[in-house]
């Protein structure tokens, strides 16, 4: 029974995660957002703690918007 609660969760995070970065791709000018349990998305943390009282779930995650990593590749190392 507690595989099923854990796929369920895993996938509600991973709409988050989907959610949360389709966001930062819209609004460019935020660095961090936070959501809820429910999947809302809030770019300011008292709204979403309050949004979160309403839900069982009562947690707000703060997400900050990713940086850009650069590849270098493995021959360029050796040189």
């Amino acid at each position: 029974m507690a595989k099923a609660k854990e796929v369920a969760t895993a996938s509600q995070a991973d709409a988050i995660a989907k959610t949360v970065s389709d966001y930062f791709d819209q609004v460019g000018s935020k660095d961090e957002v936070y959501s809820t349990a429910d999947g809302n998305v809030f770019e300011n943390f008292g709204f979403a703690q309050n949004h979160a009282t309403t839900l069982e779930d009562k947690n707000v995650t703060p997400h900050t918007k990713a940086t850009a990593i650069e590849v270098i590749d493995e021959e360029e190392v050796k040189e």
